[in-house]
């Protein structure tokens, strides 16, 4: 073990005591291996030192012995000759416990301390000095105050070294309160105190009070020296205080500590925390001989501010000096950064390879992450195998598993690996939960994300706003927005991803105007839209058609010079389109000055869906000579905007054609072919599809794919296969259930439906608005009028967003048929739903069959108000006057 002489640390320090340097210098650059020192406190191995110098110095003998086992670090030993004979004197016990205090072995420490004074052995300022380096955490802090206390009772609080060990040792309790209590009794307050109660504020990541400290120090008289502004830049490197930093340098300058190499590097460390890698870069050249410590603290500032590829020939650059400076784990720790943020898999590779020959494979930090960096550059097998050689897997081995898991798709393994993490019986902490509720969204999995919900309340990270963003992101994708609300509107601070990430649930399913509602409020509560909010506010308008409130934000967009960001250009032109203003999409396209494949799969797909095929073949024509040979997407649009227009033959003739130059169909082209099918029960060419997808390897239980699937079979009445592959999905979410229960549904399978509705709930999954439709449904077309009062009594309890119109004309069509007109009747006007042509048709429907002839002209008058040339209306009136000779009237 590395141990610095404490006459060597003080001169290179630049101060005659400067004690609590070593606790600085070796928190702030932890490549340094005086592990010694960072188990000691600011007074710790110096005073131990000093003490054993003064008891030899005075004459005092140690037994042979226990003094042979000290120097060999036989702890045991030394214990087994102190036991065996009757010291009085403080000086072995001391020792002693300052070699348990070392071997970072509290709990023997304090034994031997008991037994001391059990032996009438009255404890010296050494004694105490290394009890209160004992207390190592939160845990010790009343160990620490009955020390405290036995000191003041001897009289030796006021003693200025007693008290900076005082003060370090409530600082690693947690203790600042106590820690600045203790400083403002000491009598004098050196340079050493400052810097003690610096260093801890630091650690305790409270920069502005260790900033503080440094003017306080000015107005009490005491000149800071290197440690002080030690502190002083690492604070400002944490909070990124640029401006102070930069003062402080002057002040360094001035002070004559500019050529301090410790100073230098924590000044390096300073601007790359800063975002100023090439200040950092010049204070580097400025240093005679840089040592490891700075060169990490450069090649790490590089990596922290994006700079990878600067990083990395950084490190090359000091692979090349390696005989002069040879890297650390930390070095090693900072290149893998660097090949994370870029992906450089084949650079990582040789990293490795060198940490290997270095024997650093093994350090726990290390290995996390070589898995991490595997994990990100798509290699996830090669990242669980190194997770399984890791010695100890602890929960940042799994965090950096489960999000590689999840970064590449393999979002059920992720799950899977979350329930294996939690039997091992590590905890997960923030940045697991995130991962995890990433995957539930990707995999639309309500149940298991709410059981992660509870676990994340338990452990009180609820009130995380990235936790928090993540959960309403969780149940906005998986149609639960009552709870997403609820997750919201608990959050103390609801911020612009707060608010977006809500915005985004209501337009992913389908409620525009409550969409353009929030983004009311936000605007309201003062916050400044960000790119995410825009996007989201087009697709509000695009949802509501409300071209106008569209064509205002197109205009803030282009105030703000986000229209040159690609997704918003494309959204806008998406916007345009979705509302018919064909000739404005163009126009937006054409102001792009690149066009890649999702601005020419939008018009493509604009144009389609507005029956303008022609045109969209002249524009993918015209793509062809642009980019000489169209992307998967480009066929995409044109396939799915043929088949949103029902235009099955050629939407069946472009798929085949995309085969036929060489591109295999992406799960976009699979799932618009197969929704065909099952419109059109083109049961041969979705069995052909179908074989397609296995032969492609596609997975036929990827979530959209499968329901498109099961939906074709329903479409084409085999339900029997849908049900097949219906049963063989790992993750039924709430669209698999509705397309199923729709299917049979369609097909008038009444038990079936109410078999599955309960089958879904007793899955944990409750039915939502289409679930309850489909039901409605099946007992419309059965007759089923009590099944179908029951079903939509469900829904008024609900009554929620999933609430429609379609359940409300479905009732009243269930009510007219069965000859409850009145009923029906009554039933609407208590509806929260301005009756529309559909109802209006399906009471005129119910009056013909039953004869109600003043409720029939009633509804007559409201569809025609509606819309004078409703011809059903006019015929089924015509009908009902016919069958009561009432043709005058």
């Amino acid at each position: 073990m590395l141990i610095l002489p404490a006459a060597c640390s003080l001169t290179m320090l630049g101060s005659e005591n400067s004690i609590a340097s070593v606790n600085v210098l070796v928190s702030d650059f932890p490549s340094i291996q005086f592990s010694k020192f960072q188990q000691e406190g600011p007074s710790g191995h110096v005073h131990m030192l000093a003490s054993k110098h003064v008891m030899n110095s005075h004459g005092i003998s140690v037994n042979s012995a226990l003094q042979a086992s000290l120097t060999s670090d036989d702890v045991s030993r030394a214990q087994k000759t102190l036991n065996a004979r009757d010291y009085q004197d403080d000086f072995p016990w001391t020792s002693l416990i300052q070699q348990h205090v070392e071997n970072v072995d509290p709990q023997q420490a304090f034994c031997l301390f008991s037994k001391m004074r059990q032996s009438c052995v009255s404890p010296t300022k050494s004694t105490y000095l290394a009890m209160l380096r004992a207390c190592t955490d939160s845990v010790s802090l009343e160990k620490g105050h009955d020390l405290h206390m036995e000191i003041t009772r001897r009289g030796w609080d006021m003693d200025s070294g007693i008290g900076g060990s005082l003060m370090d040792m409530y600082m690693r309790c947690s203790s600042l309160s106590d820690a600045r209590d203790v400083f403002e009794r000491l009598p004098v307050r050196n340079v050493i105190l400052w810097t003690t109660l610096m260093s801890g504020y630091v650690d305790c990541r409270l920069a502005k009070s260790a900033l503080e400290c440094l003017e306080e120090m000015h107005a009490d008289g005491v000149p800071p020296d290197a440690v002080a502004y030690l502190c002083s830049l690492k604070a400002c490197g944490s909070i990124g205080a640029l401006e102070m930093g930069r003062e402080l340098y002057r002040k360094i300058t001035k002070g004559g500590f500019e050529s301090n190499p410790f100073v230098c590097n924590a000044l390096i460390a300073m601007y790359a925390k800063c975002g100023l890698p090439l200040e950092a870069h010049e204070v580097f050249n400025r240093l005679p001989c840089p040592d490891v410590v700075a060169w990490n603290a450069l090649i790490n500032g590089y990596a922290d501010c994006g700079y990878y590829e600067e990083a990395l020939d950084l490190l090359e650059g000091m692979n090349v000096k390696k005989k002069v400076v040879a890297p650390t784990w930390i070095t090693f720790l900072a290149g893998l950064k660097a090949c994370d943020g870029i992906g450089a898999l084949q650079k990582g590779q040789k990293l490795h390879a060198q940490i290997i020959e270095e024997g650093f494979e093994k350090i726990q930090p290390i290995g996390n992450a070589l898995l991490d960096m595997y994990a990100k550059c798509g290699l996830v097998a090669e990242a669980q195998d190194l997770f399984d050689d890791l010695p100890v897997q602890d929960v940042v081995s799994w965090s950096a598993l489960i999000a590689g898991y999840t970064d590449n798709g393999h979002d059920s393994d992720a799950l899977n690996c979350l329930e294996r993490m939690q039997v091992e019986g590590v905890p997960p902490e923030i940045p697991t939960y995130m991962s995890i509720l990433k995957a539930c969204a990707s995999l639309r999995a309500l149940h298991f994300g709410q059981k992660v919900h509870a676990g994340i309340t338990a452990k009180g990270f609820e009130g995380d706003s990235g936790i928090s963003n993540s959960l309403v992101d969780v149940y906005g994708k998986c149609g639960s927005l009552e709870e997403a609300q609820c997750v919201f509107a608990s959050m103390q601070n609801q911020d612009v991803v707060s608010w977006n990430a809500l915005i985004a649930a209501y337009n992913d399913h389908g409620y525009g105007a409550e969409a353009l509602g929030l983004l009311d409020q936000m605007q309201n509560k003062g916050l400044w839209p960000s790119v995410v909010t825009y996007i989201c506010h087009l697709k509000a308008c695009t949802i509501v058609g409300a071209l106008d409130k569209g064509q205002k934000v197109h205009l803030e967009i282009v105030e703000e010079g986000f229209e040159t960001d690609l997704f918003v250009s494309n959204t806008i032109i998406d916007m345009y389109l979705k509302c018919g203003a064909l000739y404005d999409a163009r126009g937006a396209f054409e102001d792009l000055s690149v066009h890649d494949s999702i601005s020419w799969s939008a018009l493509l797909t604009g144009y389609a869906e507005h029956g303008h095929g022609e045109l969209g073949h002249e524009l993918f024509e015209q793509m062809k000579l642009e980019v000489s040979f169209p992307d998967v997407n480009s066929w995409d649009a044109l396939i799915f905007g043929f088949a949103e227009q029902g235009e099955s033959e050629k939407a069946f003739r472009y798929f085949a054609q995309m085969q036929e130059q060489g591109l295999l169909p992406s799960t976009t082209s699979f799932v618009s072919t197969l929704n065909l099918c099952g419109d059109v029960a083109a049961l041969k060419i979705g069995q052909q599809i179908h074989a397609l997808v296995y032969r492609v390897a596609l997975e036929p239980t990827h979530v959209p794919l499968a329901n498109a699937l099961i939906d074709m079979y329903c479409g084409c009445g085999s339900t029997d296969e849908a049900q097949q592959l219906f049963e063989a999905l790992v993750t039924k979410d709430i669209v698999a259930w509705n397309t199923l229960i729709n299917g049979y549904s369609r097909h008038g399978e009444s038990k079936v439906v109410f078999y599955l509705l309960s089958r879904m709930q007793k899955e944990g999954i409750e039915p939502g608005g289409i679930s309850l439709l489909s039901a409605l449904m099946v007992c419309n077309h059965a007759g089923l009028l009590e099944e179908g009062k029951l079903y939509f009594g469900n829904i008024a309890l609900q009554f929620d967003t999933s609430f429609s119109i379609r359940h409300q004309n479905c009732i009243a069509d269930l009510l007219g048929r069965a000859g409850h007109v009145d009923e029906s009747t009554a039933l609407l006007g208590m509806m929260p739903f301005k009756p529309d042509l559909v109802t209006w048709g399906t009471m005129l429907g119910a009056c013909n069959k039953w004869g109600h002839m003043t409720l029939s002209a009633q509804a007559f008058e409201s569809a025609t108000k509606l819309d004078k040339r409703h011809t059903s209306a006019f015929v089924s009136m015509s009908n009902m006057c016919a069958e009561a000779y009432m043709w005058e009237e």
